[in-house]
């Protein structure tokens, strides 16, 4: 019908230029509403859907799940919670809706590998804060603790204190000898020429030293 009236030579040319309007501007309507439906929610609709499942189904690759059980695992130890909280089953429920992929360490890990990475991890910082500062403080300080086990703390101040060194002393704690000697130790590991100061408490062993 188009090329008819287009090629028509009886046609009047007015009608011809009518004509073409007029089949342009539907043309232009037909493109806009192909356009709006290309984004509409109907014709969209499995797509939607299908990203919509896709977005229910949690995943988690490896790097993230050691580096959310190495977050964990410190908040338990700085906050000394009981590895035991990982077999409530309230915290489970509670890490399935808060990330379902997220799979819960065991007590096991824990208690073993992830305390040892963490161990290892803090030792270091501490040697780190140590070697960077100009000249630190060192205390010592008899205790016990929870098994009453005579035990010695070292603590090097940077001035922000680390806890250095648990020493079990077991009965030589109370030998002035053994005591000096323990921390001239700690002294030469850290180094003489940096230490500034040295603080103990007023105990009868300390006082010998």
């Amino acid at each position: 019908m188009s090329k008819h009236i287009q090629n028509c030579k009886k046609c009047p040319n007015s009608v011809k230029e009518k004509y073409i309007q007029s089949t342009t501007a539907v043309l232009e309507k037909m493109a806009e509403k192909q356009e709006s439906s290309d984004t509409s929610p109907f014709t969209s609709a499995k797509s939607k859907i299908s990203g919509g499942i896709t977005s229910f189904v949690d995943k988690m690759n490896p790097a993230d799940q050691d580096k959310a059980n190495e977050l964990l695992s410190r908040a338990i130890y700085a906050s000394r919670a009981p590895l035991s909280m990982m077999d409530n089953p309230c915290w489970k429920d509670f890490f399935s809706f808060l990330r379902p992929a997220y799979k819960i360490p065991s007590r096991y890990m824990l208690s073993g590998p992830f305390l040892e990475r963490e161990y290892k991890n803090v030792s270091t910082m501490v040697a780190e804060a140590i070697a960077n500062a100009n000249s630190v403080g060192l205390a010592a300080d008899g205790w016990s603790n929870i098994r009453n086990e005579p035990i010695v703390n070292f603590v090097v101040t940077t001035p922000k204190p680390f806890l250095y060194k648990v020493l079990l002393t077991g009965k030589s704690s109370h030998i002035g000898e053994y005591m000096a000697h323990e921390i001239s130790c700690v002294i030469d590991e850290i180094g003489q020429q940096k230490i500034f100061g040295l603080v103990t408490d007023n105990a009868a062993n300390m006082k010998s030293t």
